[in-house]
């Protein structure tokens, strides 16, 4: 990247957090190479933002196109934005060692955000954008997610589509419905490919889900597991348009009567 690319991204990246209030304004005035003790104790808060620039600072070496420079100053953006808004709501920023460096000159924190980062480059569907920013937000007041399953959790919705978290945030409710799916059936494409969608969940541990044929798809799903529950609180998907998740219920929910009268002959 030449120089005046390298301008370009500061720049961005500049432009996504000065234009954000509160803590960030207090974060500005310090530099990169602040002393860890910054990131921890009592007052923490303040210079989380420090770590967001550090992290986007040493994130301008990959190649970024315009609309991944974009998403990249959006999660950025809204990263901080939630920061800010736990810390208003009276939540404590973790005071275990996720801030601190460890002996890669690393602190876990720096790690979870650039994945977050690479996820957010990577990701093509940019109504997830929030809920990575979320996802790190959360997970830097949370001292029961612990590194391993930060990542695992970061791993998992990379890989999944908007509607997976739609889906998700569907089965977090307390009027879901219990769809059954039987490949074989007469039913739309777009509710079999749901179907193999929160199949596919329920095998991640995600969804409980009953499969009542180990030769083709037979499966009933019954709700949400406690680490499915996690995901969604670490990403808040409460927060996803009720439209979508309304949509998703109404396929879900098609065609139930019918199957639940063939189970019972």
């Amino acid at each position: 990247m030449n120089d005046s690319e390298d301008t370009k991204y500061d720049g961005l990246v500049d432009a996504s957090l000065d234009s954000i209030g509160g803590i960030t304004g207090t974060a500005i005035g310090f530099t990169l190479a602040g002393p860890v003790g910054a990131f921890v104790g009592a007052a923490a808060g303040p210079y989380v933002p420090v770590l967001v620039r550090k992290v986007a600072s040493e994130f301008q070496r990959h190649v970024l196109g315009q609309r991944e420079e974009r998403r990249i100053a959006s999660v950025l953006e809204l990263t901080v934005r939630r920061i800010n808004s736990n810390l208003e709501q009276g939540y404590i920023v973790r005071q275990d060692d996720f801030f601190h460096l460890g002996e890669d000159d690393r602190s876990v924190a720096e790690e979870i955000l650039e994945g977050v980062l690479i996820a957010t480059q990577r990701d093509h569907e940019e109504k997830k954008v929030r809920y990575y920013a979320n996802l790190f937000a959360n997970i830097a007041f949370r001292e029961d997610i612990d590194r391993g399953l930060a990542n695992a959790i970061l791993d998992l919705v990379e890989g999944w589509s908007y509607r997976k978290l739609v889906a998700l945030a569907y089965f977090t409710r307390d009027d879901h419905c219990r769809p059954h799916f039987r490949f074989g059936d007469e039913q739309s494409v777009t509710r079999l490919s749901l179907g193999a969608d929160v199949y596919s969940m329920g095998r991640q541990g995600v969804l409980i889900l009953e499969d009542n044929n180990s030769y083709s798809i037979d499966v009933e799903i019954y709700g949400i597991t406690e680490f499915g529950k996690v995901v969604a609180e670490l990403m808040d998907l409460s927060d996803l348009d009720v439209s979508d998740v309304e949509e998703v219920g109404d396929i879900l929910a098609q065609n139930i009567g019918r199957w639940v009268k063939n189970r019972s002959k």
